[in-house]
């Protein structure tokens, strides 16, 4: 919701809660509100008292169908009762942790949520087999490049789908490391890594985007990847290109010997969809060069002509 204060519609589905320094409200609202039916949850408050973080556990706790929870916040005075809730909402479908920016507020939640040798709360959520959250937002966390290679290790034993970890602070250095285990991460479809904040821009060199391009030609399964802009647009058209081709089906020829025959009216006419590609045109001749028997014909009319 984008209305500031406290929403709660009379299906009781979805909660928004926005305080900050121009609209404080009263953070008790929220916790009266009944949790049990629950299953979108939107909290932003620039701190969180002991008192306030005991019964946003307790919520948590009782809210049973809860798909959906975002929280922004800077500083939680009790961070181990908040992070023993979030680590037993095995329910959680998408779970969005960002730090409320602002200059004078106090840093932590990265280590709290992921920690710099990957001891935060998410591995404890992730390592549970039961664990259905299948999307992650960490923006503006203030992820440095620790934080960035141990999300990268527990992502490629984990079922995220999506990652959004833009306006962070990682070293070119880290994002080409984390571009290495990119071929690992078998889930993933959707990632987040910019744009970046102005610490990474004033280094910003292409040198992280032909890693990224090498791990999506190895990955079929990633779908959408969103960088920094600014620099190297050719191998930004590149990422792009692989995308398209991952969305419109390349995994198809990977994972069968021969595409039977009566499958490729349907595989080209995906490719040929801009719903899938950005490019259609060029996902549909790479799958026609995939194509012999087509291919092989198109060639052969060509020298007809010719």
């Amino acid at each position: 919701m984008t209305t500031r204060g406290f929403y709660y519609p009379s299906n009781g589905l979805e909660v928004s809660f926005i305080s900050d320094d121009e609209n404080p409200v009263d953070a008790h609202l929220l916790f009266e509100v009944p949790h049990e039916e629950i299953e979108s949850w939107d909290l932003v408050k620039k701190e969180l008292s002991a008192s306030e973080c005991a019964r946003l556990a307790d919520c948590l706790r009782r809210s049973i169908r809860l798909k959906s929870f975002y929280l922004t916040t800077s500083h939680l005075e009790d961070p181990r009762v908040v992070g023993d809730a979030l680590v037993n909402a095995l329910h959680l479908r998408t779970l969005s942790l960002e730090r409320y920016y602002d200059k004078n507020t106090l840093p932590g939640i990265a280590d709290f949520v992921v920690g710099e040798d990957g001891n935060g709360i998410l591995r404890r959520l992730l390592q549970n087999p039961s664990c259905e959250l299948q999307e992650l937002v960490l923006s503006q966390m203030d992820l440095n490049s620790r934080h960035f290679i141990a999300l990268a290790d527990m992502l490629t034993t984990s079922r995220i789908k999506k990652l959004d970890a833009s306006w962070n602070v990682p070293s070119v250095d880290t994002i080409v490391e984390f571009a290495k285990r990119l071929p690992r991460m078998k889930c993933l479809k959707s990632l987040y890594l910019g744009p970046f904040f102005p610490e990474l821009v004033e280094e910003s060199c292409p040198e992280y985007y032909m890693p990224l391009v090498h791990a999506i030609q190895e990955n079929y399964s990633i779908e959408y990847v969103e960088v920094d802009r600014n620099d190297a647009p050719e191998l930004v058209n590149l990422l792009e290109y692989y995308t398209d081709l991952n969305r419109a089906g390349r995994r198809i020829l990977a994972t069968t010997q021969t595409v039977p025959t009566g499958l490729w009216p349907y595989i080209l006419a995906r490719a040929g969809t801009s719903k899938y590609c950005r490019f259609p045109h060029n996902s549909v001749f790479f799958f026609l060069q995939n194509c012999p028997d087509i291919f092989s014909n198109i060639i052969k009319s060509q020298e007809l002509e010719g």
